[in-house]
């Protein structure tokens, strides 16, 4: 509304002007009356300036964003913009991101992204850079980052992380990274996400004293050890690697869910002294046989499909478990489970 007061109050003085009468205004109104259509004029051109995208793609989920389908784009409306999410837009350069001031949460999915500077330095909370085919993270430095997520690139350094200090999350699957050494600075890190990349020192994990979550899927990891100092772990996958020791987890009081698919284990017997383990998964490994009885309180989950069971009894405790799963074992004593099969809500087998 002021930007058009300010164009009709301007004509106006071009018409007056043009009949004389704008001659015999007082001195102190023409002022006026200048410095308001000059600053006004400032006023218009940053709100109705407009921006030009290249990109046929990001320009359609911006103006879904701004809701405005047809007239020019505005750096006013590229200001407004906090979330963003694009995908499968090409080959392309991040044009105009420098508009956007205001943006906090930014993904991109599915292309194919030469450059990262155009949002290098934007205050972000959330990062998503996925699937894009990306080399070069060092130009990144975005100190407010809480969540970033880097998987399926080609990412081979991430030196630049050790900048990170405040985030929370990280994911960075199906990279080439060898070196993680720069993530032991990250004390606040809390999920970490590495899987399928050829790390040879797991060593700094350990410096990671807030770590609850850790997903390590396809590395080729025989050894854990390198998690005995990490108190806080709550929820860790580890499927697909060559593990057949686990006793680096017995004092793991804080543990909830374990999956361990395809490994090489065969040793679970005192996996209750875990107390507040809640879902287990080991399905593909070693195991014949559990001689203890497990004393778990809030068992809710178990996957043991695909070992060499040959009976359950270990079981006989475990009166929480809701979905059980024994597929591909021996010939099977299912006696164990007896007394409260009928309260599982889900099992692969029949008594």
């Amino acid at each position: 509304m002021l930007d058009f007061l300010i164009l009709v109050i301007g004509f106006y003085m071009m018409l007056e002007c043009r009949k004389g009468r704008f001659l015999v205004m007082k001195k102190w109104m023409v002022f006026a009356v200048m410095i308001f259509v000059l600053v006004g004029g400032f006023f218009i051109k940053s709100n109705l300036f407009f921006i030009e995208f290249d990109n046929a793609k990001i320009e359609k989920e911006i103006r879904n964003q701004i809701k405005n389908p047809f007239v020019g784009i505005s750096v006013k409306e590229l200001e407004s913009i906090e979330k963003l999410s694009l995908s499968d837009i090409g080959t392309t350069k991040l044009q105009n991101f420098d508009y956007m001031v205001n943006l906090r949460s930014l993904r991109i999915y599915d292309s194919n992204i030469t450059d990262l500077s155009p949002i290098a330095n934007l205050d972000l909370f959330t990062l998503s850079l996925c699937h894009d085919n990306i080399n070069d993270i060092s130009v990144l430095a975005n100190p407010n980052i809480f969540r970033l997520e880097l998987y399926d690139n080609n990412i081979t350094d991430i030196s630049v992380l050790s900048q990170f200090s405040g985030i929370k999350i990280l994911d960075i699957e199906s990279n080439e990274i060898s070196d993680i050494s720069s993530l032991a600075s990250l004390s606040e890190l809390g999920k970490l996400c590495i899987s399928d990349n050829p790390i040879e020192d797991m060593s700094s994990i350990s410096a990671l004293d807030g770590l609850n979550t850790l997903r390590m899927n396809d590395m080729g990891i025989s050894d854990i050890s390198f998690l005995s100092a990490n108190e806080n772990l709550e929820f860790l996958d580890m499927h697909r690697n060559e593990i057949s020791d686990i006793s680096a987890l017995l004092d793991k009081t804080e543990l909830t869910a374990i999956g361990m698919n395809g490994n090489q284990i065969s040793n679970i017997d005192d996996l209750d002294k875990i107390p507040n383990l809640t879902s287990i998964f080991l399905r593909d490994n070693l195991i014949e046989s559990v001689d203890n009885v497990w004393s778990f309180k809030n068992l809710d989950r178990l996957d043991l499909r695909n070992n060499k069971l040959s009976n359950i009894d270990f079981l006989k405790n475990c009166r929480t478990l809701k979905n059980l799963a024994l597929a591909g074992n021996k010939k099977m004593d299912y006696s164990g489970v007896q007394d409260f099969y009928n309260n599982i809500d889900f099992v692969d087998f029949d008594l």
